[in-house]
């Protein structure tokens, strides 16, 4: 059982984001296999991100993306990506 909450801890760090300035936020990606950045995890990041853009009573109640390129933790751009 402490494997599975040490999961969860791990998830919840990746979804973290810390805001770099006003609406620009950086997230921290965990190593689950390799350098790659599992599509989920970014779309995970970006909803994180404009939840804390919007006002409370604006939840998120669909999200649609493409995956059309691969990236690593290390090569990700920087740049606005939405």
């Amino acid at each position: 059982m402490s494997d599975n909450l040490q999961l969860i801890d791990e998830l919840l760090a990746t979804i973290a984001l810390i805001e770099v300035t006003p609406d620009v936020f950086e997230g921290k990606s965990h190593d689950y296999v390799g350098s790659r950045i599992f599509g989920g995890q970014v779309l995970a990041q970006a909803i994180m991100a404009a939840a804390h853009t919007l006002d409370k009573d604006k939840p998120c109640h669909s999200l649609h993306g493409y995956f059309s390129v691969s990236y690593t933790h290390l090569t990700l751009p920087t740049s606005d990506l939405v």
